[in-house]
């Protein structure tokens, strides 16, 4: 550890004792140094004690599943950390630290770890693994059972259900560890073992059971899974709900959702949602429902589309690089797409519009690109956009400009004039079609 430089004041304090004692003889001048030493070197302790707080730490132990005292030696592989990779010796817990806390978004940091054992031949179950670490919880503990292959383990497939329909791709969770494939999925175990079966992410389950298997091998072992349903009718049959942007009709069962985050927003003609979005988090969410605000302002062909005021940013930077008014482009031919980073359609057409802002955008054609999802980071954004000449906005107005244009799914695109008005509305946009409409709209 290298210590800090100790502070102006130190050194000076100690200049003014010794011109305060001049006679110091030289025994006393060296135990003069070593308390000075001693104090530099009890600040850098608690320096490093204050590090150590700020970085997370982790306890890790690998276990037989039929025997919690029989710990198995192996390897711990940390990708990212330096060092990656930690001997465990199957005796002692190992302790990693210097995990960090945040992530660039400012969330909890991710991290994904596995585990090798010394014979991999002999052992289930030793498949990687995520872990959650914030600066509200900077020590985790993490314990991996993993199971003797032997004449007596058996191999399981967990199948989840509800109402009778298998449903695929639920989390799944075995004695508090997430297992690492979704259902349906193939557990191992020792016969004559108990354990605890769940399907839930971090902060809820949606259903559970305890099993015990003896030496014979069973069926599938079926999980029920309890129903959730979520609505956008709120009394308007013609009501549409878009899940992360896509239209998935009237109503849609949210049973086969995964254990991420989701928005949902709902569209309906001459309407707008409020809220404008919904968040579902996973299993946890409830039952979600919009009330509709009549609204025709701006968003039809033929109608200027409103002046707006979005922070501006670029693709793999973090960060803003301003704001953006929409009144900033009047005078050009401007196509304004709506899109989100994992919009597969959304991507597909996007080739066209830099093909064709490369051809036309010295003679006044622009392309605005937002993106209204929260989730969406700029540093996050694909690689393939990393190069586009679009003017990149985050839609983060209240409510969002692709609620108050009545944007149902994406992509959606706008063609204004000039002037600001709406030429045309579509959904996604061939590259042949952009290019008639810009031949007709732009000057020579």
């Amino acid at each position: 550890m290298t210590c800090p430089q100790p502070p102006a004041a130190v050194p000076a304090a100690f200049l003014a004792a010794r011109r305060a004692l001049p006679y110091v003889g030289r025994m006393k001048n060296l135990t003069c140094w070593l308390l000075i030493g001693l104090a530099l070197l009890a600040g850098c302790a608690v320096e490093e004690v204050e590090e150590r707080e700020a970085t997370g730490v982790l306890v890790f132990r690998a276990e037989n599943a039929a025997d919690s005292t029989q710990e198995v030696p192996g390897t711990l592989d940390i990708p990212g950390h330096q060092p990656s990779s930690f001997i465990f010796n199957g005796m002692d817990s190992l302790v990693v630290d210097g995990l960090p806390l945040k992530n660039h978004a400012g969330g909890d940091t991710v991290l994904l770890w596995s585990f090798t054992p010394s014979d991999p031949e002999a052992w289930f179950d030793a498949q990687p693994r995520n872990f959650s670490l914030s600066s509200a919880q900077p020590r985790l503990s993490a314990r991996l059972r993993l199971t003797a292959r032997s004449d007596s383990t058996l191999s399981v497939v967990v199948r989840t259900f509800a109402d009778g329909v298998e449903l695929e791709g639920l989390p799944l969770w075995l004695d508090g560890t997430r297992w690492p494939d979704p259902s349906p999925a193939t557990l191992h175990f020792s016969a004559g073992t108990t354990h605890q079966l769940e399907s839930r992410n971090e902060s809820c389950s949606r259903g559970a059971r305890t099993f015990a298997f003896a030496d014979a091998p069973s069926d599938d072992l079926v999980l029920e899974i309890q129903t959730m349903n979520t609505s956008a009718e709120a009394g308007a049959a013609d009501a549409d709900l878009i899940i992360n942007g896509q239209s998935r009709g009237p109503v849609w069962e949210q049973l086969n959702m995964p254990d991420e985050e989701v928005f949902i927003s709902a569209w309906r003609a001459g309407h707008r949602p409020d809220p404008p979005f919904a968040a579902l988090n996973g299993f946890c969410g409830g039952s979600v429902g919009f009330d509709w605000i009549p609204t025709t302002e701006g968003y039809q062909t033929g109608q200027l589309f409103p002046d707006f005021s979005l922070p501006q940013v670029e693709p793999g930077q973090s960060g803003t690089v301003g704001d953006f008014l929409l009144r900033q482009v009047r005078g050009r031919v401007t196509l304004v797409t709506f899109w989100y980073a994992t919009c597969v359609n959304c991507l597909l057409e996007m080739p066209g519009f830099q093909t064709k802002l490369e051809e036309y955008g010295s003679r006044g054609f622009r392309v605005l690109a937002l993106d209204p999802f929260p989730t969406d980071y700029p540093e996050d954004y694909p690689q393939q956009v990393l190069d586009y000449d679009f003017i990149f906005l985050r839609d983060v107005a209240s409510p969002p400009v692709a609620q108050r244009a009545g944007v149902g799914a994406f992509p959606t695109n706008f063609l204004l004039l000039p002037d600001g008005t709406i030429h045309s509305r579509r959904g996604a946009m061939s590259e042949e079609v952009l290019d008639d409409l810009l031949q007709e709209l732009l000057p020579e």
